[in-house]
C-alpha cells in the first residue's frame, strides 16, 4: 500500500468537514464525491490528479449531490447515500468519465442520515448512521429499503 496525495480540481473545505467520501473504480480510474460540496471527481490512482465530473439534471442544468457519502456502483451507474439531506441518489456517469447525469433522488421518512447505500434488483437500501442520535447500549441501527 502507498499514499498518493490528491491534487488537481478538488479543493478541500475544512476543518471538521467531510470532503472526499465513497469510492468506485472504473477500469483504471477512481471516482469519489465530495460530501461538503456535492461535487463528483475522477481520480488517477497513480498520480493523484483529480478532475471534476460535472453533474447535470435531466434538463441539462448543473446540480450537486449534497451530502454524498457512501457509494455503490453498477456499470456506469453510481448510487450515493446523501446523509444529512436523507436521500439516495442515482447518477449515470458517461463512459469517458467526463460528465454525469442525476437520474433520480429517492427518499423515505425511515431514512435517518444514511451513510451507505446498496442497490439490488432496482431497489435501494440505505444504512442509517443516525449521527444525531446519541449512541448507547439500546440504540438501534437499520437498513431501509427504498423503491427506486
Amino acid at each position: 500500500a502507498r499514499t498518493v496525495p490528491l491534487t488537481g480540481d478538488v479543493s478541500y473545505v475544512g476543518p471538521n468537514q467531510f470532503n472526499l467520501n465513497g469510492l468506485a473504480a472504473f477500469k483504471d480510474t477512481l471516482v469519489s464525491f465530495q460530501t461538503v460540496t456535492g461535487e463528483l471527481f475522477r481520480i488517477n490512482p497513480m498520480t493523484g490528479v483529480t478532475k471534476q465530473i460535472p453533474v447535470m439534471d435531466k434538463k441539462g442544468h448543473p446540480v450537486t449531490v449534497d451530502g454524498a457519502d457512501g457509494i455503490a456502483q453498477r456499470s456506469n451507474t453510481l448510487f450515493a447515500a446523501q446523509n444529512f439531506p436523507e436521500k439516495l441518489a442515482t447518477v449515470k456517469v458517461d463512459s469517458n468519465l467526463r460528465s454525469a447525469r442525476l437520474v433520480k433522488v429517492a427518499t423515505s421518512p425511515a431514512l435517518d442520515i444514511p451513510s451507505s447505500v446498496e442497490e439490488d434488483r432496482g431497489d435501494l437500501f440505505g444504512l442509517n448512521a443516525r449521527f444525531t442520535t446519541p449512541p448507547g447500549p439500546t440504540t438501534t441501527y437499520d437498513v431501509v429499503r427504498v423503491k427506486n
